[in-house]
């Protein structure tokens, strides 16, 4: 089991501002993902540069649960996004 659990824990990879390359990629596999009460796994591109590129989210998991504004996201504000 893998739990993550309120505001500020997670995991996350990010391309900030001004940034080149790619976020990384997160895999998780486990037999049970609890993201919950604000909780978040995310890969964001947040640089506008267009070689940029957000990383990909995997999980391998026979029950995820996402509760309470628990979150998995992968977004770009350019380029390419995530998976």
């Amino acid at each position: 089991t893998i739990s993550f659990n309120g505001f500020g824990s997670g995991i996350s990879n990010n391309v900030e501002q001004g940034g080149f390359g790619k976020a990384g990629d997160i895999g998780i596999t486990t037999k049970l993902l609890s993201v919950t009460n604000g909780a978040e796994i995310g890969a964001a591109n947040l640089s506008s540069e267009s070689a940029a590129r957000a990383g990909d989210i995997e999980i391998n998991s026979s029950k995820v649960i996402l509760d309470n504004q628990g979150s998995l996201n992968a977004n770009s504000a350019s380029g390419t996004g995530g998976n």
